[in-house]
This record gives C-alpha cells, structure tokens and sequence, in this order.
C-alpha cells in the first residue's frame, strides 16, 4: 500500500481473514483486505464527527486488535479511551459507558491489547505498568 501521508501509529492484523486495519498519526483508520488488493475503507467521517473535542489527543491511536470471534476492532486511543469498531465498515459502535484505561490517571494510555480466544474478555496494558482484564459487555442495551 502506498499514499500515506501520515506517520503510522498502530497496526492490526485480522487473526483469521485478510484485513488489515492501519491508523494514522492525523487521526485516520483504514481497513484494508491485502489479499483484494482493493481500495482500503476508511473513517473519516465518523472521526470528524468526534473532531469537536477540545482535545485534539483523542484522535492519536496507540494501538489496536481484532477480535475474530465479534467482528470487532479495538482502538486505543492517546487520552485513554478505547473505541470499538465494526471491522467490516469502521463505524464506531455505541457503549453503555466509555472505555477508559484509567479513571484516575489522565496521562494513561493503552500500549497493547489483546482478546481472549473465546471473544468474552480482552486485556489491556498500559504506559503506567498496569494491566487491565476487560468482560466483553459494552454495548448500548446488552443485558450482559
């Protein structure tokens, strides 16, 4: 792939399809399958929905994974939080609270991630030595 623009700040690979998700320094994401070869999906617009914030950190992605048993993609992002995505369309799922590495520690942010076999909890380490278990029962309306 060539055309980028912007110094690359996480990769993932699909443990079981041929994607490949790639964020940008400048806040882009796109999901690209390698063995089409064709043009990548992207989400700009969803991220410029979000571009509002008065903290412009929120768009720099640390790191991300896929989930092979959800169809998901995680993002970390610099100020902490973490989104989910739909790995098929990038769309940006509704949680019933935000994801967040710490609640205490602003300065916090996720450097690794990685989902359990099943797809129910994912683990997450961070800048600051810690290490975190999430239970995969984050969206809007899941009685989980």
């Amino acid at each position: 792939m060539q055309g980028i623009k912007s110094a690359i700040s996480a990769l993932a690979v699909h443990p079981t399809e041929t994607k490949l998700a790639i964020a940008g320094a400048d806040g882009f994401i796109l999901l690209w399958d390698y063995m089409k070869k064709s043009d990548p999906i992207h989400n700009y617009e969803n991220l410029k929905q979000e571009k509002n914030d008065k903290n412009q950190d929120f768009r720099y992605f640390t790191c991300m994974e896929f989930s092979s048993s959800t169809n998901e993609l995680l993002m970390a992002q610099y100020n902490g939080e973490i989104k989910v995505c739909d790995a098929e369309t990038l769309t940006i799922k509704k949680l019933n609270s935000p994801l967040k590495v710490s609640e205490t520690n602003p300065k916090a942010f996720a450097t690794q991630m990685v989902f359990s076999s099943d797809g129910k909890y994912f683990s997450v380490c961070d800048n600051m030595c810690s290490v975190l278990l999430f239970k995969h029962s984050h969206y809007q309306n899941d009685p989980a």
